[in-house]
């Protein structure tokens, strides 16, 4: 209560933004770890863990009253959030909508952690590795170099971070053989439940399906991972960050239109490759789980091609468009403007005067005219008469800067922009730190009395 005391002092009753991390704790109870985040009295961008709540049910109205309960034990109010920033699996729904994604998921997760289970199975590993490698070069189907045909990682991908799923795909599909080879040993050598287990997977393995989801899904991922690698940096070019999603978007569109025939040719050269069946894709799809004579009113090759992949591809549309829809895109381009790097370059008054009517209840037309004449003494001053300015990094360096050289008082309303852009909420390292601190209080160690 003492530290939390020390932050809310901190906060000094300003604007605020809190990140949400919903999870569960060893007893399987819901629970949400929350954080602040604002802009202290030095100008500096604070991220601070304020409590774990524990709620009954996950519900949008439980959790809001939950926020808003705790908020009021310690005299915050909601009408002072500018940013709200939810935790969790949503960042990209594809896996939820199609079951051949989540399905692929599950069966790589389970075989990763099978065949790096031990570190004999590890090194087994890396040995049928090496002789697959050495089989290639003899054969002249790798070239030899520095840094070429190194030892890859079989880590689990996590959940939310679906740039290491694009990595766990890549080098599941390159370390294929050796994977198979791993399995088919524990298949001989594990006692029952291990090979009982290992058969199965060995046997999803050596599917086309699987095969078929592997590629398309490395392939989805290769086109968003440069997107979502750039969104994770502390510091970032917002207009070229957005210039980016719409390259992202043509090429799931070049992707939709012409890249079916490539994508099977790689799947069917993989599948002769490694002896899996590749299905006649005229013959009607058979539906798991029905009767062998209720089969689908289509064919597999309009399953594959028009129910997974053109459908895959569309979902992934509709999360991008929902990400970034013309509001957010406009606030992101018009915070952009702010940024001081390069002398001010990407300064432009009237798309600041926008992002200042995207905030109505803290800027009334009165003081979007205020605004507007401190935008104007702001830019020459700090760009033409004071050198102070000149090799700031960012918003966050600029906002520290105008505290130390007491402008923020000289133009109050710029000053309120700059913190409103800081407080957009990011997952940035310090909360996630804070997030992945939760394992501590989440394992067993809570119900033991050391």
């Amino acid at each position: 209560m003492e530290t939390i005391k020390c932050i809310i002092e901190d906060l000094n009753s300003d604007h605020f933004s809190i990140l949400v991390d919903e999870s569960r704790d060893v007893s399987c109870k819901e629970q949400m770890a929350i954080v602040l985040r604002y802009v202290d009295r030095r100008g500096s961008v604070m991220e601070q863990f304020i409590g774990i709540v524990y709620v009954r049910e996950t519900t949008a109205l439980s959790l809001k009253n939950e926020i808003v309960g705790l908020l009021s034990q310690h005299s915050l109010s909601p009408s002072s959030i500018r940013g709200q920033c939810y935790d969790g699996a949503s960042n990209m729904q594809v896996s939820r909508k199609c079951d051949e994604v989540q399905e692929l998921l599950l069966v790589v997760s389970d075989i990763l952690n099978m065949v790096g289970f031990s570190f004999k199975r590890r090194d087994e590993l890396r040995e049928s590795q090496a002789e697959e490698i050495e089989e290639a070069l003899r054969k002249g189907e790798l070239e030899t170099g520095r840094g070429l045909n190194q030892e890859l990682g079989l880590a689990s991908a996590g959940d939310t971070r679906w740039g290491s799923h694009y990595k766990s795909f890549n080098n599941f599909i390159l370390m294929f053989g050796p994977i198979t080879d791993v399995l088919d040993a524990i298949v001989v050598n594990a006692h029952f439940e291990e090979k009982c287990k290992a058969k199965g997977y060995l046997k999803a393995c050596l599917t086309f399906e699987i095969v078929f989801m592997l590629h398309f899904m490395r392939t989805v991922l290769a086109i968003t991972n440069k997107l979502n690698v750039v969104f994770q940096k502390k510091e970032q070019d917002i207009a070229n960050a957005l210039i980016l999603v719409r390259v992202t978007k043509d090429r799931l569109q070049q992707l939709r239109e012409d890249g079916w025939a490539p994508l099977i040719d790689e799947v069917s050269k993989f599948c002769i490759k490694y002896d899996i069946l590749i299905p006649n894709f005229d013959e009607p799809y058979m539906i798991l789980g029905r009767s062998r004579r209720r089969v689908a009113e289509y064919s597999i090759l309009h399953h594959y091609r028009v129910i997974v992949f053109r459908k895959t591809i569309d979902w992934q549309f509709q999360e991008l468009n929902s990400r970034f829809d013309e509001v957010t895109t406009e606030l992101l381009l018009c915070v952009s403007c702010l940024n001081p790097v390069n002398s001010f370059l990407s300064f432009d008054i009237e798309k600041m005067l926008r992002l200042a009517e995207i905030y109505p209840d803290d800027f009334d037309k009165y003081s979007i005219v205020d605004l507007h004449f401190q935008l104007e003494n702001y830019i020459v001053d700090v760009r033409d008469h004071d050198k102070r300015f000149s090799d700031l990094k960012g918003l966050g360096d600029l906002s520290k800067k105008l505290v130390e050289t007491k402008k923020h008082g000289t133009y109050p309303l710029v000053f309120r922009l700059v913190k409103f852009a800081l407080l957009l909420p990011v997952a940035t390292a310090t909360v996630e730190r804070a997030f992945s601190a939760m394992k501590l209080i989440k394992t067993d160690l809570r119900n033991r009395n050391g």
